[in-house]
């Protein structure tokens, strides 16, 4: 499937914020080696469209979360409704990265293993509840920096 980037005009059919040459070469800049293509572009994006970001989509026809209207950066300065911020397109950027680098926020988690042992077969799980091999996007570096400021905060309480 071939990208259709969004600009921020809400572009029908829009899969990615950036294109992979454009990401590549963004990677390229920063001597990171990976060779990005169109599907790890796609596994990102559907890896962003998860995030409850700040603001509301610009437009309810638009495929992606983004561009979004009554949204702030980090600095809480309003971001106009047709922009796609630079700080999205890099998360996306960096999640591609990491994902080809086996680390893939939408990969089947696994209870994480504390222990083993061959003999007599031994297997321990994780100690917490909860523990397991899953990747968060907060839990990339890169990722969980682009993206401070700009997804929507609970105000420190969450009810079920």
């Amino acid at each position: 499937m071939a990208l259709i980037i969004e600009t921020g005009a809400g572009v029908s059919g829009a899969n990615s914020y950036i294109s992979t040459a454009d990401a590549q070469a963004y990677l390229d800049s920063r001597n990171k080696a990976t060779v990005l293509t169109d599907g790890l572009m796609l596994s990102a994006m559907d890896a962003l469209s998860g995030v409850r970001w700040d603001g509301f989509k610009a437009a309810a026809a638009n495929p992606l979360p983004w561009p979004r209207s009554h949204a702030f950066d980090c600095e809480r300065v309003l971001i106009a409704s047709d922009v796609i911020p630079d700080q999205i397109k890099e998360a996306q950027i960096w999640l591609a990265f990491y994902i080809d680098s086996g680390s893939d926020p939408a990969a089947v988690s696994t209870p994480a293993i504390t222990s083993e042992s061959v003999d007599v077969l031994s297997v321990s799980y994780a100690v917490k509840v909860g523990d397991t091999t899953a990747v968060s996007l907060l839990s990339l570096p890169n990722v969980a920096s682009k993206l401070k400021g700009l997804m929507q905060s609970s105000g420190g309480i969450d009810r079920a």
